[in-house]
């Protein structure tokens, strides 16, 4: 493992040593009256004056020669995402999970090996934990199980998307469940001593086929990876989400087809309140 760590250490001042000097440094007093505006919004009213202050910074002149460095490999932007992927992993931690075995091993050395991968990773808010590559080892046997992902094209190298396009919805969605489960869920009420916690590829698996069969929202289609992790982490068991769905669509269908702010979550209002349930 002390081997591996070293070559990590060596890969991540290397690369980093390769952008830092090229990132443009903003003014300070830009930054502070952004980050103001920003700490102080907190969703409601406008954010416009957010948007402004941001685009100002956005506006230098070397930062958007930053920006335009084009996404191919082994250039600037290459150096970049393994800086910050080997940042948010650490060597030590990459070198520990590598260790334990041939598929970890490969796993982390295709992952370093993928400019594009791990820039989606790092738009889709980084793997859990900084987990990296326990993420790409889930991903990898998401796409491995799926009789579906394989067939869907993703946009030429280099191409977005991670757009909202409905039709590269799954690879968002296996995306941000190896992103999301990268440390493991438990589940939150034990079914099983011997099952404690959620299984990544099967929770996909299951997305992925009632999706198909038209029983998800259909705001599913359109969410981004970082959404997507935040949405297949449920730490209820895979029958617990059918049996919810299909409950509710017989017994509350209204609380299926009203707006988005009580979906699915009015029943607290109407049958069942809220609190942990307990037996008399």
């Amino acid at each position: 493992m002390y081997q591996l760590q070293q070559e990590f250490e060596l890969l991540l001042n290397a690369s980093c040593a390769a952008v830092l000097p090229h990132i443009p440094v903003l003014p300070a007093s830009g930054v502070a009256s952004f980050m103001k505006a920003y700490q102080a919004y907190n969703g409601s009213g406008s954010e416009a004056e957010v948007i402004e202050l941001a685009a100002v910074l956005l506006k230098q002149a070397d930062v958007q020669a930053f920006m335009a460095t084009p996404w191919t490999g082994g250039s600037l932007d290459a150096a970049m995402v393994k800086c910050a992927v080997l940042s948010g992993a650490s060597p030590l931690g990459l070198a520990r999970f590598a260790s334990t075995g041939h598929a970890q091993t490969s796993a982390v050395q295709s992952l370093l090996n993928d400019t594009l991968l791990m820039r989606d990773m790092l738009v889709a808010g980084g793997a859990a934990g900084g987990e990296y590559g326990q993420a790409a080892l889930i991903l990898e046997g998401i796409y491995n199980a799926s009789t579906v992902l394989p067939g869907v094209p993703l946009p030429p190298a280099g191409g977005l998307w991670d757009d909202r396009n409905q039709s590269t919805m799954l690879h968002r969605l296996a995306l941000g469940t190896a992103l999301g489960h990268a440390v493991p869920i438990k589940f939150r009420y034990l079914i099983n001593p011997n099952d404690t916690t959620i299984d990544p590829i099967a929770r996909y698996l299951h997305y992925e086929k009632y999706y198909l069969a038209g029983d998800m929202d259909p705001a599913l289609e359109v969410l981004t990876a970082f959404e997507c992790s935040w949405t297949t982490n449920c730490r209820a068991p895979d029958g617990d989400l059918l049996w919810l769905r299909s409950t509710m669509q017989n017994f509350r269908p209204e609380h299926v087809a009203m707006d988005y702010t009580w979906r699915y979550a009015e029943a607290v209002h109407t049958d069942v309140a809220y609190g942990d349930p307990a037996c008399a």
